[in-house]
């Protein structure tokens, strides 16, 4: 008869489960403690109207920079495939070769 553990699948620690575990919250864990932090709060001394301004301006700030990063993955996307079609590889950075301005007062 075999046996076969299923220690090496779990985690070992709480060091182990705490690296495993995803170090940031997403939008829509954002909205979840905005809901939650609304409906339990004290009904006779609500959440400060600065508060709660700020962290709906925090939500938004977070909802328009989840944005603004899929677009540019997009515009990436778009770049590379443009550059592929093209067959070559962007030029490398340098000094610009402007033409020197001649004073053209008199």
């Amino acid at each position: 008869m075999t046996v076969v553990s299923n220690a090496a699948a779990a985690p070992s620690s709480t060091d182990d489960v705490l690296r495993t575990a995803p170090k940031t919250l997403g939008q829509d864990d954002f909205l979840k403690l905005f809901i939650a932090e609304l409906k339990y709060q004290d009904p006779l001394s609500p959440m400060n109207d600065r508060e709660f301004m700020a962290q709906l301006t925090a939500f938004s700030t977070l909802e328009q920079l989840i944005q603004l990063n899929a677009k540019i993955a997009e515009m990436q996307q778009a770049i590379l495939a443009i550059r592929d079609k093209l067959g070559g590889t962007p030029p490398e950075p340098g000094p610009q070769t402007d033409p020197p301005i001649e004073n053209q007062g008199g």
